[in-house]
């Protein structure tokens, strides 16, 4: 099981209806760049909010940015099919995915008025949902079957929680 704790910077993006997470830059084509996408950078937060809070004043400046801030952020993410056992009993899960290009895709119940992001595949993205996560194992686990099975794809889950840095 993989712990993920620290902070991300959650930006709210113009003429869209999502919600980024940037977290620390791993060196996967940002150059210099101090942050890059939670989801593309696997899953890697900043370890300091000192670090998250001066990344900030550069996620401001991305031009599709309306506003951003630091949250904590904390998962535990299943490495194992035996792992996945674990969750059974847990609430505030999320379904990740690992697509084609290596992406780590956060996936969490369909809300509705978040934006019409309809798929196939059951649940919504969590950049459009808001990063809610489903409050039910049961509910998880179905996309989680369904994403395995129609994706193609290795999928998992991690309890996942933001908080805001007051």
């Amino acid at each position: 099981m993989r712990e993920i704790k620290g902070y991300v910077c959650r930006a709210k993006c113009k003429n869209y209806t999502r919600e980024l997470l940037f977290g620390k830059n791993i060196g996967n084509g940002m150059g210099r760049k101090n942050y890059s996408n939670f989801e593309t950078n696997n899953l890697t937060p900043y370890t300091t909010l000192r670090e998250a809070k001066k990344a900030l004043l550069n996620v401001l400046k991305i031009s599709d940015v309306l506003s951003a801030k630091v949250q904590k952020i904390e998962m535990k993410l299943a490495e194992t099919v035996d792992d996945c056992f674990l969750f059974e009993n847990e609430k505030d899960l999320i379904v990740v995915w690992k697509d084609g290009m290596g992406n780590m895709n956060l996936r969490g119940p369909f809300v509705e008025g978040t934006g019409d992001v309809r798929s196939a595949v059951p649940g919504m993205p969590s950049i459009y949902n808001g990063y809610i996560p489903f409050k039910s194992y049961s509910a998880a686990e179905y996309v989680l079957s369904e994403v395995c099975r129609q994706g193609q794809s290795p999928a998992r889950f991690a309890t996942f929680s933001l908080e805001d840095i007051t």
